[in-house]
């Protein structure tokens, strides 16, 4: 629907942006801070240090989980008409559970009842609210950023990027050439080194000659090369694979 003329337009708010706005100046709050805020009452309040009305369900973290509630059902009322909500299946999950536990009430009052068993279920009732507030605002308001694409606002975690990818990728070689180490199998070590210099030139890590100087001790161990390892340890003394060329060149065999 397009909007009249000299209307300004309806802005489209993340739920939680609406929920805080006009408190934080429309800031990117979400959902981390309740959900820590909730760990921390919970951890370092003990549970005895009740609301009297609430009883048992009125520990500052149950009340914690149920102030989220409110501010996830508040928010509800800031998305604009239209606005595709995905499928969740933990949504489906809180309410096949709330379903159960509101026959189970109902089936409780239906019946003569005394006192205990009456603080008892509404105990559960309110247990359950909290369960829901902290379960909504987790899946709900930390927005997780997408896996390609721009990343608008704050997101948890940070995105796979093609940067990301080849150094996992690179990782992944790093494996295999310890492995190959681990075995002394020089045939692998020689084919995936070659593999890692033509793939990773940079050497950012400075282990490709690491590897090429432990592959040597391996296929012939003299004086030449540990003379080559001694100096290749003076002249790379951040590199992380320093250890093993000492290890396999220079310590006497175990």
């Amino acid at each position: 629907m397009s909007h009249g003329a000299g209307r300004p337009p309806v802005r489209s708010y993340r739920w939680i942006d609406w929920t805080v706005a006009g408190l934080t100046s429309r800031s990117q709050l979400d959902g981390v801070p309740i959900l820590t805020f909730f760990l921390v009452m919970l951890i370092g309040i003990p549970a005895r240090l009740v609301v009297g009305p609430l009883g048992a369900a009125g520990t500052p973290a149950q009340i914690i989980g149920m102030i989220a509630l409110l501010w996830w059902t508040a928010a509800q009322f800031g998305r604009i008409d239209g606005e595709r909500r995905t499928v969740q299946p933990v949504r489906r999950s809180m309410v096949v559970l709330g379903l159960a536990l509101l026959a189970s009430y109902v089936a409780a009052m239906t019946r003569p009842i005394d006192g205990d068993e009456l603080r008892a279920a509404d105990r559960g009732l309110l247990s359950y609210c909290a369960w829901l507030g902290l379960v909504l605002v987790a899946s709900d308001g930390i927005p997780i950023a997408p896996p390609r694409g721009e990343v608008k606002g704050p997101a948890h975690p940070h995105p796979i990027t093609p940067q990301h990818e080849r150094l996992y990728a690179e990782n992944r070689m790093i494996g295999d050439l310890d492995g190959a180490m681990e075995a002394r199998d020089v045939p692998a070590m020689r084919r995936l080194l070659e593999k890692y210099r033509h793939e990773y030139p940079e050497d950012d890590q400075q282990m490709q000659d690491g590897y090429a100087v432990i592959a040597d001790c391996f296929e012939r161990a003299s004086a030449q090369t540990r003379a080559a390892a001694e100096r290749w340890i003076d002249s790379h003394n951040g590199s992380t694979i320093k250890r093993f060329v000492s290890r396999y060149c220079l310590e006497p065999p175990q």
